[in-house]
């Protein structure tokens, strides 16, 4: 999975990568293969990138998501993040502030901007 790919320092996930650094066709291939071996269609997976190598992998999820995209992602995708941060990616999939835990920290400007 793609999430193994990231960084972690005392068990908190530093947004740094490990090598190698994937290409987006690379993307797109782990999410045919993560689909293929959780026997799930592509159109029940939710994928979110920022640059120009995610672009393959968002054009085949279910639901493609731009996090605080640059210029050409944002080109390439309908849903966009850009003014609060990755929980709003919860707000997408259905899921309602008052559902989650009380842990959870929601900011007013939540859910995200959608276009």
């Amino acid at each position: 999975m793609l999430w193994e790919h990231f960084g972690v320092d005392s068990s908190i996930v530093t947004g740094n990568l490990k090598p190698p650094i994937i290409d987006g066709d690379a993307k797109a291939a782990i999410l045919d293969q993560e689909c293929e071996k959780l026997e799930i269609s592509k159109n029940d997976t939710l994928a979110v990138g920022d640059g120009a190598n995610d672009i393959p992998m968002l054009a085949e999820a279910g639901l493609g998501v731009g996090f605080r995209p640059k210029p050409l992602v944002k080109q390439h995708v309908s849903n966009i993040i850009e003014h609060c941060d990755l929980r709003g990616i919860l707000f997408l999939q259905g899921f309602a502030e008052r559902g989650l835990s009380h842990n959870a920290i929601f900011h007013r400007d939540c859910p995200a901007i959608i276009r």
